[in-house]
């Protein structure tokens, strides 16, 4: 059975009724099935393979606003993950390649985005290099938690606007009209009409 440890300085971003919605994808993002505990100040997650996977947590990024994080793809090691900045690490690598993806699809982004982005990404920055201090290491990273998550709100309406707006710029769809003729074929002149 795999196993996978994750200290975690602010056990109340992790709601009471949370732990039974913690979940483990592989490289396939297919879940596994996977069973979520607290021993301590630790959080242990177990599940019946030992591949390297993504641990995903719904988690309070405000208060009264929970949602699902995903730490990026870790390996099981008998050191305990800092929880806070495994799911920082996650949050920012999947905005940062959704970005360059919806980049080079011809979005738009502007300077102040780009910015937020890299503010939350030196703040992840910080927390990773601090570890040795968890509570300043949790900290920072709960920091990058939230300015990446409002990032990626931007982003998303960001992207949605701009393609609506590139769609409608578009030729309209032509619209087709279709009939049954039922089972016998008409006439010469009927289908000349049609």
């Amino acid at each position: 059975m795999g196993q996978m440890r994750f200290r975690v300085h602010d056990r109340n971003r992790i709601a009471p009724d949370a732990l039974q919605r913690v979940y483990v994808t592989g490289a396939e993002e297919i879940p596994w099935t996977t069973r979520a505990s607290w021993d301590g100040d630790q959080l242990v997650v177990e599940r019946s393979v030992n591949d390297s996977g993504n641990v995903s947590v719904p988690w309070l990024v405000e208060p009264q606003r929970q949602c699902i994080l995903t730490t990026s793809t870790l390996m099981e090691r008998t050191r305990p993950y800092l929880l806070e900045v495994e799911l920082a690490r996650g949050l920012i690598q999947r905005i940062r390649s959704r970005l360059a993806i919806w980049q080079w699809l011809g979005l738009e982004v502007s300077p102040e985005l780009e910015e937020r982005l890299q503010t939350a990404t030196r703040e992840f920055a910080l927390a990773a290099t601090t570890q040795a201090e968890p509570a300043e290491s949790a900290t920072s990273a709960i920091r990058a938690i939230s300015q990446a998550f409002a990032v990626g709100e931007d982003l998303a309406a960001d992207y949605a606007r701009q393609a609506i707006k590139a769609r409608q710029k578009q030729a309209p769809i032509s619209t087709l009209l279709g009939v049954s003729l039922g089972p016998d074929t008409p006439d010469v002149a009927m289908r000349r009409k049609l």
